[in-house]
């Protein structure tokens, strides 16, 4: 084994911003193909209403994972603004 692949790999603020950013983007995603489907029929929109809300709103599945993106924003803004100076 090399020395490169020895070290543990560790997630930079970049990374964590990405994966977190995509989460909330498939959660809005979703979330307006249920606003489109109400276009098409009532039962189209409850139907698929039903399928989000059975990922989103479980306590093993969405919940804890934009829970968990809402703590990484903070946290990730809180420690940029700890590193950079403020102009003055």
């Amino acid at each position: 084994m090399t020395e490169t692949s020895k070290k543990a790999y560790r997630l930079s603020d970049r990374d964590a911003r990405f994966f977190t950013d995509l989460a909330i983007v498939v959660f809005i995603t979703s979330h307006l193909v249920n606003h489109a489907l109400g276009l098409v029929s009532i039962e189209a929109m409850e139907a698929y209403r039903k399928a989000h809300s059975a990922f989103w709103q479980r306590p093993s599945g969405g919940r804890p994972t934009l829970r968990l993106n809402r703590g990484a924003h903070v946290s990730g803004t809180l420690r940029s603004l700890s590193r950079k100076p403020f102009a003055g």
